[in-house]
């Protein structure tokens, strides 16, 4: 599906995916094109906060048994609850802030990885050094259908770059493979 962006510039994103509207066109140089602009799986808010989902959980039921099993009363279930939940609150708001602001761009020269609101951090590799992609997923991921995407480099030249949580990986990494192979044959 293309959609344009602001600056005019056609961005390919999977079905379902939403295309974040960030001003590439000062990010891009001389002769280069975006091939494809994504950004992470909606997943992504919850499984970035599954560990602190995890460990609240834990404090709350063990707090629970402590409380209902052991007979210690001196536990306050309520005031408890009310600052677990707030963390756990405080941490999803995290993560969609998180969200809001990654963008993974594949133009014909490079990968990168875009991270910001106001300010842009970019991780940036040039898809000639780029020796291998790596599609990982975890059981909670496989369950979600999404996966991660690791770019292998050769030597050192680059920031690791992974691109988090996609939805219809597969799709991704051959675009990323044949934009690669592309680049080293010299057809872009």
């Amino acid at each position: 599906m293309l959609s344009p962006s602001e600056n005019g510039v056609s961005v390919e994103a999977p079905a379902g995916a939403d295309v974040q509207t960030v001003e590439l066109e000062n990010l891009l140089q001389d002769g280069e094109s975006i091939i494809l602009a994504i950004k992470p799986s909606s997943w992504f808010v919850l499984l970035i906060s599954l560990p602190v989902l995890f460990i609240v959980a834990g404090v709350g039921s063990g707090a629970y048994l402590a409380d209902k099993l052991f007979g210690y009363e001196s536990i306050p279930l309520r005031l408890l609850g009310l600052v677990l939940s707030f963390i756990v609150l405080i941490r999803i708001m995290v993560a969609s802030f998180q969200w809001l602001a990654r963008l993974y761009v594949l133009t014909n020269r490079r990968a990168m990885l875009i991270r910001g609101i106001m300010k842009f951090d970019v991780a940036q590799c040039p898809l000639v050094d780029i020796d291998e992609t790596i599609l990982t997923a975890t059981s909670a991921e496989r369950t979600l259908a999404v996966a991660s995407l690791y770019l292998k480099m050769n030597g050192k030249k680059c920031e690791p770059i992974v691109w988090l949580y996609l939805a219809e990986p597969a799709k991704i990494q051959k675009t990323l493979e044949q934009a690669i192979h592309q680049a080293k044959r010299g057809t872009i």
